[in-house]
């Protein structure tokens, strides 16, 4: 079997392959299944950890394979976008991002 055909390989190829360009990564973005930036209506709809239809799977995702992602590539800091978060702190989404995701 070829290294890269493992998560470990592809990740020890990939690094080598920075390395050779003297290409650090400093950060990796997390990204969820379905997200499209068409247009602001469906960026609300879709992006990020706001929509209820899809956050708790997308956020059990990311608490899954992030710290795989991270380990490997030698990462220590993560990029998000939560989505469209309420402007006023009462809005009972605003409290539910909080509530829910806190850990």
């Amino acid at each position: 079997m070829l290294v890269s055909r493992t998560p470990a390989g592809a990740a020890a190829e990939f690094n080598k392959r920075l390395a050779d360009l003297d290409i650090k990564i400093t950060c990796v973005f997390a990204g969820f299944e379905g997200e499209s930036y068409a247009d602001i209506p469906t960026v609300k709809r879709t992006v990020g950890l706001m929509p209820r239809e899809t956050r708790s799977a997308s956020y059990e995702r990311a608490k899954k394979r992030l710290p795989i992602s991270l380990r490997e590539l030698g990462v220590d800091v993560v990029g998000i976008h939560l989505g469209f978060v309420p402007h006023e702190k009462s809005d009972p989404e605003y409290r539910e991002m909080l509530d829910n995701h806190s850990d």
